[in-house]
């Protein structure tokens, strides 16, 4: 088996774990928590809830889906609860600082206080997300729009853009300005311009033409 490969057991273990995950931050978990653990599990019960909070409003996708699970959190986000969304990304960035803020008055050594947090490209993660999350949907409702589900941000358009603008460069993958302007051209070229070959009916022809045979 090749090394780029990734064996399908481990594939298998990462997938359960990735649900096992999923299915532990949940109300259920954190009142589960509270029921059995008392106040020595107050926190971790509390810290299960916001992020379960916040893994619903950036998920909304489905209304039907929401209401059968009773979780209003996943509704769309409207002008209607858009302030209680606002308030649910604020809330979960300020007690992220809070979090970090007890851990280092705890330790000064770094590694120590470090364990005692979540990795900071978690943390630099979960801020731009709420923070590029609120400003995007309060443009989108200020411009018209009844309704957004979060789950239908994409990003993938976007770093198949760069993905090509890095491959104009061949080895040289890292453009100037200059450069970057250039293959902006080439990039709306190849959409905007059908090859003359190949068979395909270009959208101005009409029925009767005929089409190219098979190779």
């Amino acid at each position: 088996m090749g090394h780029n490969r990734t064996p399908p057991i481990f594939y298998i273990f990462y997938i359960f774990y990735l649900f096992f995950i999923i299915q532990t931050i949940s109300q259920s978990v954190a009142a589960a928590l509270e029921w059995y653990g008392g106040e020595e599990q107050a926190l971790t019960a509390n810290a299960i809830r916001k992020f379960d909070m916040w893994f619903d409003y950036m998920n909304t996708r489905n209304d039907v889906h929401a209401i059968k699970q009773i979780k209003h959190h996943r509704l769309a986000i409207t002008d209607e609860n858009f302030p209680a969304y606002k308030a649910c990304m604020l809330d979960t960035i300020n007690w992220l600082d809070e979090w970090q803020r007890n851990a280092e008055s705890l330790t000064s050594n770094k590694a120590d206080t470090n364990r005692l947090l979540l990795s900071a490209q978690t943390r630099r993660g979960i801020r731009i997300s709420s923070l590029s999350g609120i400003e995007m949907i309060q443009e989108l409702l200020e411009r018209g729009a009844p309704m957004v589900h979060t789950a239908r941000f994409n990003q993938d358009p976007l770093e198949g853009f760069f993905g090509i603008m890095r491959s104009l460069g061949r080895r040289w993958d890292n453009p100037t300005i200059h450069q970057f302007e250039l293959n902006v051209n080439i990039i709306r070229n190849l959409k905007h311009f059908a090859p003359e070959s190949g068979n395909c009916k270009p959208a101005y022809l009409d029925d009767t033409t005929a089409l190219q045979p098979k190779r």
